[in-house]
């Protein structure tokens, strides 16, 4: 797999479709392998990779999304008087949306002490180590929200409460404010002042 994309400079997204359908698969194979043997669950080492592994699928989902918000912009804006003369005089080709679906995974933890289990339950995504998470966000940045396995966003905060006021999510949705650090709606920074 790692000899397909070394030394590119580019890819198609027909390409990126095929390393991501590839990678899911190689993925779920360590998950799966994971919870057959008892010896890694417990391995820290293991662990911290799996964390890693999570964040990282978590930040392509991101991507992918920030990725088609643009291609669907760049599609609008070419159908628009004096773009759409624009973009034929100068032959500007049409972009594919990547087409992969790659659900956000939470990090699964196991723990039985009662005390530690209820704070470890709280925590529904991990946050990087070093990287503190901002008391607020500003009503102008962008949160990401997953719900029914997609990723929708980006929304401000403001926009966000009056979602939530609506009913269209739930403060146990997940959302991402910052690119990195999963957490519940109502756990955004600044959605309760």
């Amino acid at each position: 797999m790692r000899t397909a994309v070394v030394g590119k400079n580019s890819y198609s997204p027909t390409e990126v479709d095929l390393a991501m359908q590839q990678e899911t698969i190689l993925t779920n194979r360590l998950f799966a392998l994971r919870e057959d043997s008892p010896e890694l669950k417990g391995d820290s080492a293991m662990d911290e990779f799996m964390d890693r592994l999570t964040r990282m699928e978590n930040e392509v989902a991101l991507m992918r999304k920030g990725y088609n918000d643009g291609i669907e912009r760049y599609h609008a804006t070419k159908q628009r008087i004096p773009e759409v003369f624009l973009a034929k005089f100068f032959s500007f080709q049409d972009a594919e949306f990547l087409k992969f679906s790659k659900e956000i995974r939470k990090v699964p933890s196991l723990t039985f002490d009662e005390s530690v289990s209820k704070e470890v339950n709280s925590v529904e995504a991990p946050v990087t180590q070093g990287e503190p998470v901002p008391d607020s966000v500003s009503s102008s940045s962008s949160v990401y929200v997953l719900k029914d396995e997609q990723v929708m966003g980006p929304y401000t905060v403001d926009q966000l409460k009056i979602f939530v006021e609506n009913g269209d999510f739930l403060q146990d949705d997940q959302a991402c404010f910052d690119g990195k650090n999963w957490v519940t709606v109502g756990e955004v920074p600044g959605f309760v002042e």
